[in-house]
């Protein structure tokens, strides 16, 4: 009976799912917002943004093993493509970025006020 209990609690702690708050620019004119998640134990998530023009964008990253960085690669519904790369300060996040055609994207996640 023990291990029925250790087993399920493991199965618990292994599915929580983290969604953070993501709003962000890309070229200065074009703003997004949108969620980020993050399945714990797992150093990585999905990127799921729309902008104000309804473009929907959706992506992956990783987090770095050992520090509080990453980097992720995203698709648009208008067929951009980019990357980007970010920062954890405790639960809160900052990053930059590049499409492929050259825009640049800087975004903030779960940080109250931006």
């Amino acid at each position: 009976m023990k291990r029925l209990i250790i087993y399920s609690l493991g199965f618990v702690l292994t599915g929580c799912t983290l969604n953070a708050p993501v709003i962000g620019v890309i070229d200065g004119d074009e703003r997004f917002s949108g969620t980020a998640s993050r399945t714990y134990p797992f150093r990585s998530g999905e990127l799921d943004v729309v902008s104000n023009h309804g473009v929907r964008c959706t992506g992956k990253f990783s987090y770095f093993k050992g520090n509080h960085s990453g980097s992720g690669k995203f698709t648009c519904s208008d067929g951009r493509e980019g990357r980007y790369n970010f920062t954890v300060m405790g639960s809160e996040g900052h990053g930059i970025g590049k499409t492929f055609n050259g825009q640049d994207i800087e975004f903030y996640f779960n940080r109250p006020g931006k």
